[in-house]
C-alpha cells in the first residue's frame, strides 16, 4: 500500500473518530445518539391533524446518559442514574410548516403597568379576547421568567420581549425570533439582540395607520430638550420578592405635555437613557404635573408633531429592533442552543427535567417539543440537555433552543371551542407562566349572548384585526341566516343544546377564502317560573297568603313572603301559609320573592324584576276594596332572583 494511500485512509480514520467525539450517529432509524446521550423514538400513540398545515404527535419514547450522580428523574427522584440505561420518556411535537397561514406569537398576559402571570390556557385566552378575528391553535409555554418577584418589576420573562412588532422588554439574552414571513428563515437564533440607542415615538391615526415615527432625543431630563420621553420606572429598596419595598422615580412633565393618564400598556423595566420602557395609548395635552407610575408623557415644541399627537387614536413609544432579528415581528426569550447549523451540541449536563424546546427544520418548518418528568411512577423521567440535542436531531431540526421546563413545561392544542393541555405537567396541574408561544390562525368567533331558555343573540365580531370577513352565514336548528350585525335566534326548546354552524368569506394576506368555522355550542337555559292566583287575607293580625307556581324546569330555590315589619320563608312543597302577630299590613309592602337558579353560558349573576302584564288592570279591581276578612284576589308585582350559572364544559 503506497504512503499517499495511508496517509488519505489514516485522515479518513482521524476524521471518523473526530466526527464520532462531537457529532451523532444513529444506530437505527429510531435511534439518534448525541455525546453521552442516546435518544430512542417508541410509539406513536395520537396523532392530531390541525388546521392551517400544523400537525400534532406523541410518542413514547426513552433515553439515556452514560454519565452518573444524578437522579434519574431530577427532583422527581428515580434512583440514581444508571449509565446507559434507557428511561421512559412521554414526547410532544408539533409541527407547523412554513408555507402556512398561521402565525407564531410570542404572548403575555401584561396588566396595563407590568408583567402579570397565567396558565398556557390562560395566556391564549387572553390573545382571543384582545385580537378579534383570531383563534389560537397550540401552544407551549415561553420563557424563564422572574418567579419569586425578585426583579425591579417582578414577573417579567428574563429575555428581550417583542409582542407582534411591540417591543416590550429590551433587557436579556438569549433570545428567539419568529420572522412569520412564509420562508425557510422562520426562526432566528445563537445570536444577541440589538435595539436602537433611542426611543422612538409612533402616532396611529384614528383608522389606526401609523402616519408619523419620530427619534426621541431625550428622557427624563430636568429641562425639555427636542422630542421628549417622560416615564416613571421602579427600583427595589428594601428587602425582596413580591413584599420588597419597591419605588418608583419622581418625574415632573412640562407645561403642554402629550399625558398618557390612563394607557392601555405602560411597562418601565429600568430608567435612564438605555433604560427598558414600552407605553401605549391616547393622552391629552396637560399642564406641569407629577408622572403617577401607571402614566407616561411626551413634549415637543414641534407643532407638527403636537397636531399629529391631537388627533391621534393612540400612541406608542419603544425601542426598535435592529441588526441579526429586525425582520422578526416576534421575540421571546429561550434557554440554551442544542443544536445550530446543523450540529448537536453536547453538554455532558447531569440534570434531568420537563423540557420545552423549539426548533426548525432545514425547510423552515418549526418544531414544538414537550417532554414530561419528575414522574418515573408513570414513566417520565424527564431529559438532559444531552438528551434534548438527540431528540430534537432526531425530528430533523437544523437548529433547537430550550425554553423554560420543569412545572412550566406545558403544550395545548384547540378541539372545537375546547383548549386541551396535552402533556402532563410536573406540578400536577398547569403553572402560571409570565408568557407563551401560540400558533394563530385568522379565524372568527360569533358573540353569543342574552340566551334564554327559548331565545338567543347572535353577532359577528367588530374590529378584527389584519383580516376582512363578509358574507357571514349562520345555521341554528336547520334554519340559516345572514348575519351582518346581529340577529335575535327565536322559539327555541328550554335546556336544550344546539349547534350553531357558520361560514363567511375571509380576506387575508391578499388571499379571500371560504372558511367553514368548528361549530359552537350553546345550551338554552332552563324556563322561568311563574306566580298566579296570588290571594291574601288579613285578618286579626293574621295574614294568610295563598298562590299557584308553575315550576317546569325545577329552577326555585326559595319562596319568601314580604309584608308590612317583615318576611317569612314559605317551604316549596306549600303553596299557602299563615302568619300571625303582623301588626299592620299595607299592600304595597306586600310582595312574594322567587330565587331560581337559571343556567345560562353567556351571563354572569344579576338579578331581574318583572312585572305581571295585567298587574294594574288587577290593582284597578282592588282599589275599592277595604282591607277586612274577605280574600281580594289581587296579581302582584313580583320580583325574581334570577341566579344565573355559567355552564362549564370539560
Amino acid at each position: 500500500m503506497s504512503k499517499l494511500l495511508k496517509s488519505f485512509l489514516s485522515l479518513i480514520l482521524v476524521l471518523c473518530i473526530f466526527s464520532f467525539s462531537v457529532n451523532i450517529y444513529a444506530t437505527d432509524d429510531n435511534t439518534t445518539v448525541v455525546g453521552p446521550a442516546t435518544y430512542v423514538e417508541g410509539d406513536l400513540v395520537e396523532e392530531n391533524y390541525l388546521k392551517a398545515g400544523v400537525t400534532h404527535q406523541n410518542f413514547t419514547a426513552s433515553s439515556s446518559s452514560t454519565l452518573t450522580g444524578f437522579n434519574a428523574a431530577g427532583s422527581g427522584g428515580g434512583g440514581l442514574n444508571e449509565s446507559g440505561k434507557l428511561y421512559p420518556q412521554n414526547v410532544n411535537l408539533l409541527y407547523i410548516p412554513n408555507n402556512t397561514y398561521a402565525r407564531v406569537v410570542n404572548w403575555t398576559k401584561t396588566t396595563n403597568y407590568g408583567w402579570a402571570r397565567g396558565t398556557v390556557k390562560e395566556i391564549a385566552a387572553d390573545f382571543e379576547a384582545k385580537n378579534p378575528g383570531w383563534k389560537v391553535i397550540a401552544a407551549v409555554n415561553g420563557d424563564f421568567f422572574d418567579i419569586e418577584s425578585k426583579k425591579d418589576l417582578p414577573l417579567t420573562t428574563t429575555g428581550s420581549f417583542v409582542q407582534n412588532g411591540e417591543v416590550l422588554k429590551t433587557v436579556g439574552n438569549p433570545v428567539l425570533g419568529f420572522t412569520n414571513n412564509g420562508s425557510a428563515n422562520t426562526l432566528i437564533g445563537n445570536s444577541p439582540i440589538e435595539f436602537t440607542d433611542h426611543f422612538v415615538l409612533k402616532i396611529y391615526d384614528k383608522n389606526n395607520n401609523l402616519v408619523c415615527e419620530e427619534k426621541i432625543d431625550s428622557v427624563n431630563p430636568e429641562e425639555a430638550s427636542g422630542l421628549t420621553l417622560y416615564y416613571s420606572y421602579p427600583t427595589i429598596t428594601e428587602g425582596s420578592g413580591a413584599t420588597a419595598t419597591r419605588v418608583y422615580s419622581e418625574v415632573n412633565y412640562p407645561n403642554n405635555s402629550y399625558l398618557v393618564k390612563a394607557p392601555e400598556q405602560c411597562i418601565p423595566y429600568s430608567g435612564g437613557t438605555s433604560g427598558s420602557f414600552f407605553g401605549k395609548g391616547k393622552g391629552d395635552f396637560s399642564n406641569s404635573g407629577k408622572l403617577l407610575y401607571t402614566q407616561f408623557a411626551v413634549y415637543t415644541e414641534n407643532s407638527e408633531i403636537n397636531n399629529k399627537l391631537a388627533s391621534a387614536s393612540k400612541i406608542i413609544v419603544q425601542r426598535n429592533v435592529i441588526g441579526n432579528y429586525k425582520d422578526a415581528d416576534n421575540v421571546s426569550g429561550t434557554g440554551v442552543t442544542l443544536v445550530y447549523d446543523g450540529v448537536a451540541n453536547v453538554f455532558n449536563d447531569k440534570n434531568r427535567h420537563p423540557r420545552t424546546m423549539i426548533g426548525v427544520k432545514a425547510d423552515g418548518t418549526l418544531v414544538f417539543c414537550t417532554v414530561d418528568g419528575r414522574q418515573p411512577d408513570d414513566l417520565m423521567y424527564g431529559m438532559t440537555y444531552d438528551e434534548l440535542s438527540a431528540l430534537m436531531y432526531h425530528y430533523g431540526c437544523v437548529a433547537a433552543y430550550n425554553m423554560d421546563g420543569g412545572g412550566s413545561t406545558t403544550m395545548i392544542i384547540r378541539e372545537g371551542e375546547e383548549l386541551r393541555v396535552l402533556n402532563s405537567p410536573s406540578d400536577g396541574e398547569e403553572r402560571k407562566d409570565s408568557n407563551a408561544i401560540l400558533v394563530v390562525i385568522p379565524e372568527i368567533t360569533l358573540n353569543i349572548s342574552e340566551v334564554t331558555d327559548s331565545s338567543m343573540v347572535i353577532s359577528a365580531p367588530t374590529e378584527i384585526k389584519d383580516v376582512e370577513v363578509s358574507n357571514i352565514k349562520v345555521t341554528v336548528a336547520g334554519k340559516t341566516y345572514n348575519l351582518s350585525n346581529s340577529i335575535k335566534i327565536e322559539n327555541l326548546e328550554s335546556m336544550t343544546e344546539y349547534e350553531i354552524l357558520y361560514s363567511y368569506d375571509r380576506k387575508y394576506d391578499g388571499e379571500t377564502t371560504r372558511v367553514v368555522s368548528d361549530p359552537q355550542i350553546i345550551k338554552t337555559a332552563k324556563r322561568m317560573p311563574t306566580l298566579s292566583d296570588i290571594k291574601y287575607k288579613y285578618s286579626d293580625e293574621t295574614l294568610t297568603v295563598s298562590f299557584n307556581v308553575n315550576d317546569p324546569d325545577i329552577t326555585i330555590t326559595a319562596i319568601k313572603v314580604y309584608y308590612t315589619g317583615g318576611s317569612k320563608n314559605i317551604p316549596l312543597e306549600n303553596n299557602e301559609t299563615v302568619i300571625e302577630n303582623v301588626q299592620s299590613l299595607n299592600p304595597n309592602d306586600f310582595k312574594i320573592v322567587i330565587v331560581s337558579a337559571i343556567e345560562s353560558p353567556t351571563e354572569h349573576t344579576k338579578y331581574i324584576t318583572y312585572q305581571s302584564d295585567n298587574f294594574t288592570e288587577a290593582k284597578d279591581k282592588a282599589s275599592g276594596c277595604q282591607m277586612g276578612g274577605a280574600y281580594i284576589s289581587m296579581l302582584m308585582t313580583m320580583t325574581i332572583g334570577l341566579a344565573f350559572l355559567i355552564m362549564k364544559r370539560k
